[in-house]
């Protein structure tokens, strides 16, 4: 019997430490390239050293995960737009960073807000373009990118030269897809329309013409289109400012002219004015998500739902529209509920939230300033708002999937936007990052797999690997 043990535990030994998961020595060559290696970086984050110490601000462990998810396919980080840098020739680095740096010479070294749809399998981004983070009334130019296989930008004057005015308080730009292919974005200068994926816009600068829209603030990427009122539109949040108070509302673009309409203000039931201000972004606004059950058809029984994301003062409150037939734009109005999921103060946006067609769930890439991670949960969970014995929606943290040095002031790490790209299996989000506040910022594509329990366990593994290696 003691034999028969010794052999049980010793074979289980072999086969937990032999040729496993946390083997990373013998198919890798981390090793070659030294625990501190700057070239790990580059391998890993696709960017020249200096860049990738720059933005990403990471230590030997940290840098050491991305080289193993990046490795086994599992997550990986590229640059996709960068500031040039100061007295430095943009020949010293490689091509490929070459080709996604922008013109600096007008100090616009702050690139942000990478605000995303999907157009045939691609993504196409507007940005924000400007002097600094804090930049509040300054210019701002605007930037596309359609994401071919050069991955080159191309510039527009969209929004160049475009201050304020009456125009919302924001210089990030917003874009959405309308069911029949419109693509629309919400600038400083106006509402642009496209009939033909971006190739062509029509400009329309009265859009704001019929409201005070200085009094209202909107940081959110997303403009949604929900199918079943045929409108399209996007949240505002509330901040309180010297001499006025900028109010939370919900606004509506039109799809054919872009003029844009207040059509919601006191849009979450039994809650005092006060308390619905309470609970969204006193910075920027609350991100929505429709439902499509056509698009969607595992979520068939939750067509035509809204759910939506705001954060304020370390907490993020999630909004829950459930729709049912016959219900009228007039009757959108959602329930509210705090979820388990960590916010932060200096977040500047709301997080957005994807459903993965691969795991059936609902899920939301987020970050706090020195950490970035994935969460999830299921559709019957936060569709029907069902909240934990503490009174809040349990979103189950997956994966820590990157953690900066906590000494960093930088300006932290924002994921954006995202698009799925079901045929490769793959999430691709946009990040902002950069050094130290208030300085330079650049934009990255986080391409994850959409195996999500392979992602976590890996994730779990390797970091579990990593501490026991590197002290």
């Amino acid at each position: 019997m003691k034999k028969y043990l010794f052999v049980t535990i010793a074979a289980l030994l072999l086969i937990s430490c032999g040729k496993s998961d946390l083997d990373f020595d013998k198919d890798d060559n981390f090793s070659q390239l030294g625990g501190d290696s700057t070239q790990i970086i580059q391998d890993t984050v696709g960017i020249h050293p200096f860049l990738g110490n720059k933005y990403f601000v990471i230590n030997a462990k940290e840098q050491r995960l991305l080289y193993y998810a990046s490795q086994k396919s599992m997550y990986s980080f590229k640059a996709i737009g960068l500031p040039e840098s100061d007295n430095v020739s943009k020949s010293i680095y490689p091509q490929e960073i070459q080709d996604v740096m922008f013109d600096c010479s007008n100090n616009n070294v702050f690139l942000g807000y990478p605000a995303s749809v999907e157009i045939n399998g691609k993504p196409l981004i507007v940005v924000e373009r400007r002097v600094s983070e804090n930049a509040a009334n300054e210019y701002s130019d605007g930037a596309l990118l359609s994401l071919d296989s050069q991955s080159k930008w191309q510039l527009t004057d969209f929004f160049k030269y475009a201050p304020y005015g009456n125009s919302f308080m924001s210089t990030k730009p917003m874009i959405g897809k309308a069911d029949a292919g419109k693509i629309v974005i919400k600038a400083n200068i106006g509402v642009l329309l496209s009939d033909d994926n971006g190739q062509h816009w029509t400009h329309n600068p009265k859009a704001y013409d019929a409201l005070d829209a200085s009094k209202y603030l909107s940081l959110g990427a997303n403009l949604v289109y929900c199918h079943k009122f045929g409108c399209m539109f996007f949240g505002t949040g509330h901040r309180k400012m010297p001499n006025d108070t900028v109010k939370s509302a919900i606004f509506e673009i039109n799809t054919t002219t872009g003029e844009v309409s207040k059509t919601k203000h006191d849009w979450i039931p039994n809650m005092k004015r006060g308390d619905v201000d309470a609970v969204i972004s006193e910075i920027g606004g609350p991100v929505f998500y429709v439902i499509n059950g056509t698009k969607d058809p595992d979520l068939a029984a939750y067509d035509g739902y809204i759910i939506g994301f705001s954060v304020f003062k370390e907490k993020i409150y999630q909004f829950v529209y459930a729709y049912k037939p016959g219900d009228t734009w007039d009757d959108v109005k959602f329930s509210v509920a705090q979820t388990t999921i960590q916010g932060s103060l200096s977040r500047q946006s709301p997080p957005g939230v994807v459903y993965n067609p691969v795991t059936k769930m609902f899920e939301m890439i987020h970050s706090i300033p020195y950490e970035l991670s994935l969460y999830s949960i299921s559709p019957s969970n936060l569709l029907n708002n069902n909240l934990n014995v503490y009174g809040r929606a349990e979103w189950k943290k997956e994966a820590s999937l990157l953690q900066r040095n906590i000494t960093v002031r930088g300006q932290g790490m924002y994921p954006i936007s995202s698009v799925i790209d079901t045929e490769k299996g793959v999430q691709r989000v946009f990040i902002d990052m950069g050094d130290e506040y208030p300085g330079r910022s650049g934009i990255f594509e986080l391409t994850r797999t959409l195996k999500t329990s392979e992602l976590a366990g890996f994730v779990q593994k390797k970091r579990a690997f990593i501490a026991s290696q590197l002290y």
